[in-house]
């Protein structure tokens, strides 16, 4: 912003989030630092970007470098804001002292309008000018400059869950991310699926070790247990509030009969940010796929390749493994969704699993079919013809037989939150 030195006021900072204030407090995922911990905009240093829950007045403080020595120093001025719309604010009457120049203190501002009434991301724009009384009593104005910021709206103000780690603020890319992904939703399924389709526009990777939501943010990724923690931060910036369940395989359990011994959970799927499972978490090796048939009763019925796919595998050393999902409860209906895999919106025909307990395969049939065959397959140990086919459970090794999953009865998976 530029401002002739003849102007005896020069706008110096604008502060939303201060304390008191309407703003969501939003944090920076490097620092840890809340952006309203100081002004977000500070001429010619800073600009920060600022979240209100839609259709909210906001109020802000500004500072102004004031100019007492100036000739065009009036005894008695009014700081106006000129919003986008041509609504006029006029928010202070000021009167600067009339010695050396100085820095005011914060003055608290109304704008122009309200903010729009709906989820998005915007551009504010606001005209700064000072109006005064002339030396015979005509009108006067000086423009102080315009002044731009990136303002996130959003559908419902968050509700802290302390027991879920879900607090009153945001980190600033979910923030920025959630608003602008989810613009125009009006309910909370549409926002749940604007984030899944939203989410490649991220840059976040599947795959990489890290399991908390501000690792991921710091190192471009994560796995599922950071992904479905991802989900459910971004789902409330905007006011909405998703379950989260870890469905897990458990080692050395005594499977209910007609289920298939399992220990390991697989798939091919790329995950977000992948064209192909990533290296890292994913293990290669022979794979014996029952796809047709199960159990199958001819060596033929299997299909045997080389491939690399996540292996999610339990042992003496790992007694639980499995895969990390978000639930949406929505009109009587309960909705999957998998950040990881970037699968959401899917209807199943269950209870909301406990958040710690075991439920039988058999009352999981939705979840199965609806669900687990788009992402999983399940490999453990068979005789097949006459051939044994042995999963290791101590190295993980594919050398087992892979089933699809809608092919089984069910699954008894172990739940936790």
């Amino acid at each position: 912003m530029s401002v002739s030195e003849s102007h005896p006021l020069e706008l110096l900072s604008l502060h939303f989030q201060y304390p008191g204030s309407p703003a969501i407090p939003l944090r920076d995922p490097e620092t840890e630092e809340l952006l309203g911990a100081r002004p977000e905009w500070i001429r010619g240093k800073r600009s920060e970007p600022a979240a209100y829950v839609r259709g909210t007045l906001p109020v802000v403080r500004a500072t102004f470098f004031v100019r007492t020595s100036s000739a065009q120093a009036p005894p008695r001025m009014r700081l106006c804001i000129l919003g986008e719309q041509g609504q006029l604010a006029e928010v202070a009457q000021f009167t600067p002292a009339q010695s050396t120049s100085y820095v005011s203190p914060p003055l608290t501002l109304m704008l122009a309008q309200p903010l729009p009434d709906r989820i998005g991301r915007h551009t504010l724009k606001l005209n700064w000018f000072v109006l005064w009384e002339g030396e015979e009593g005509n009108p006067c104005q000086a423009s102080l400059g315009t002044t731009t910021h990136d303002v996130c709206t959003t559908w419902k103000r968050m509700t802290p869950r302390s027991e879920e780690q879900l607090s009153e603020w945001a980190y600033t890319p979910l923030m920025l991310w959630a608003s602008e992904w989810c613009a125009g939703a009006e309910d909370e399924k549409a926002i749940c699926d604007a984030i899944i389709r939203g989410l490649p526009r991220s840059g976040l990777r599947y795959g990489l070790p890290n399991w908390s939501v501000r690792e991921m943010l710091l190192d471009g990724g994560g796995l599922c247990g950071g992904f479905y923690l991802l989900f459910q931060q971004l789902a409330h910036c905007q006011g909405v509030h998703v379950e989260r369940r870890l469905a897990l395989l458990k080692y050395g359990e005594e499977w209910p009969p007609g289920e298939f011994p399992s220990v390991a959970m697989v798939s091919s799927r790329p995950g977000v940010g992948n064209a192909y499972p990533l290296q890292q978490a994913s293990a290669i090796g022979q794979f014996n796929d029952c796809r047709e048939v199960f159990p199958p009763q001819v060596l033929s019925e299997l299909c045997s390749s080389v491939s690399q796919r996540y292996t999610f595998c339990v042992s003496k050393s790992v007694k639980l493994n499995g895969h990390a999902i978000n639930f949406l409860r929505y009109r009587g209906g309960l909705y999957v969704y998998d950040a990881s895999f970037l699968l959401g919106g899917i209807q199943v025909d269950m209870e909301l699993p406990p958040e710690r307990g075991r439920v039988a395969g058999n009352q999981q049939r939705s979840f199965l079919l609806q669900y687990l065959a788009r992402v999983w397959s399940l490999l453990g140990s068979m005789t097949v013809q006459g051939v044994r086919f042995e999963a290791n459970d101590q190295t993980c090794q594919p050398s087992g037989v892979t089933v699809s999953a809608y092919l089984l009865p069910g699954v008894s998976f172990f739940w936790r939150h």
